[in-house]
């Protein structure tokens, strides 16, 4: 029965000693934090080099939609984010004003425009569900 009760307060004192443990160093490594995301200027600036040295834009009609980026980045920067998301036909709505104000600072073609567009969409997201088996 002695043993039994010095057994349990020894587990107890152990349990407390690393739950106090894991506190203490849970406090002095704070998780890493995510900085604040790169301006779409940037990332405009670096994907749309490729197409400049593909010869599909000039380095001038580069310069006009990068710098149409810059002045949306800056505009933005103040605005709050929409209460609720926008619906699909808003996003459609807003993507074709955007090919047109692009197309406008840039001074593009409707081919050139097709193609920044390709450039700038953003990557697909991964597949959640695996492909189904290919059929015997």
């Amino acid at each position: 029965m002695k043993w039994s009760k010095k057994l349990v307060s020894v587990l107890l004192l152990g349990y407390l000693v690393l739950a106090v443990g894991g506190l203490s160093f849970a406090m002095h490594n704070p998780p890493p934090q995510l900085g604040e995301p790169e301006p779409f200027s940037v990332m405009a600036d670096k994907k749309l080099t490729t197409l400049v040295q593909d010869g599909t834009i000039s380095q001038d009609q580069k310069d006009g939609i990068v710098a149409f980026f810059k002045e949306r980045d800056a505009e933005m920067k103040d605005k709050k984010p929409p209460r609720r998301p926008p619906q699909d036909k808003d996003m459609e709505k807003h993507h074709q004003e955007m090919l047109s104000v692009i197309q406008k600072a840039g001074n593009l073609t409707t081919e050139q425009v097709k193609a920044v567009d390709e450039a700038l969409k953003p990557p697909a997201p991964p597949q959640c569900r695996p492909e189904p088996p290919a059929p015997r």
